[in-house]
């Protein structure tokens, strides 16, 4: 059993630890184990989680299991809040927003997924990472995701109402896998570590101004080509007569120059 996981509590007189077995452990500032906590009859094999200190007496665990659910609950009732069913891969990192209404995932399935924690529902699925997804968090007030992968790429995702919408990618490391990411959100900076045992800093401020010059537009489907539930454009690139489009479910559709 090992620890993925450790957050102080609100006026850091005590911090928790989260281990493997969706077990916290509270200790206090001499490493003493002062309670243990869990939901009964849950023990589900964690390869990630968080702790969201809401405020005194509010404490979310956010627990990413092996097969694909993510499991949410309350540390102090040891209650189940949410069980969010949806990645098709073991979840490597899940986030809880500032104010715990959200949730965000990263997954084995290439996915960054966003949560409505009252609902239970998936609000939105960003795809654009090419390969598994480690780490990502929250920044900007919550209006922003940024998220890690084994693709060596840092990517940026405005969250606008509800929907998850890339902004931004960095190429940040030379060899496979970018394990972590932390933002200053004063400066703007991210700061990456990565595989080749480097850390890179990144200007988010610089891109924020790029972006005042960026357009977005509707893409419908000319040619009928029906899609299957849930199926989605996961992939695209331009090319001299217009844009090639492949889909979650494996098809291939092109458009014509008037996407342009």
């Amino acid at each position: 059993e090992w620890i993925i996981s450790g957050e102080f509590n609100s006026d850091c007189s005590q911090f928790y630890l989260l281990t493997c077995y969706d077990r916290v452990l509270t200790c206090d500032l001499e490493c003493h184990v002062v309670k243990k906590s869990a939901v009964y009859g849950e023990r589900s094999i964690l390869y990630s989680g968080s702790i969201k200190v809401v405020s005194e007496d509010k404490v979310f665990i956010n627990a990413g299991t092996v097969m694909g659910g993510i499991i949410v609950w309350e540390l102090f009732s040891e209650t189940l809040v949410a069980n969010l069913l949806g990645h098709s891969g073991s979840i490597f990192y899940v986030e809880m927003n500032r104010d715990g209404s959200l949730i965000a995932s990263c997954s084995d399935d290439r996915s960054v997924r966003l949560w409505d924690l009252k609902s239970q529902k998936e609000l939105s699925v960003g795809w654009a990472h090419t390969a598994r997804i480690w780490h990502l968090l929250f920044y900007n007030n919550d209006t922003r995701l940024i998220s890690v992968s084994e693709d060596c790429t840092c990517r940026v995702w405005d969250i606008q109402s509800g929907k998850l919408l890339q902004s931004a990618i960095h190429e940040v490391h030379l060899t496979k896998n970018v394990w972590c990411v932390d933002v200053n959100e004063k400066d703007q900076l991210a700061i990456t570590s990565g595989n080749d045992g480097r850390l890179r800093l990144i200007s988010l401020a610089e891109q924020e101004s790029l972006q005042r010059n960026f357009t977005t537009k509707q893409i419908s489907d000319d040619s009928k080509v029906p899609f299957a539930k849930q199926e989605i454009i996961k992939g695209f690139h331009w090319f001299s007569f217009g844009l090639v489009a492949i889909t979650s479910e494996g098809k291939i559709l092109q458009y014509g120059n008037h996407w342009k």
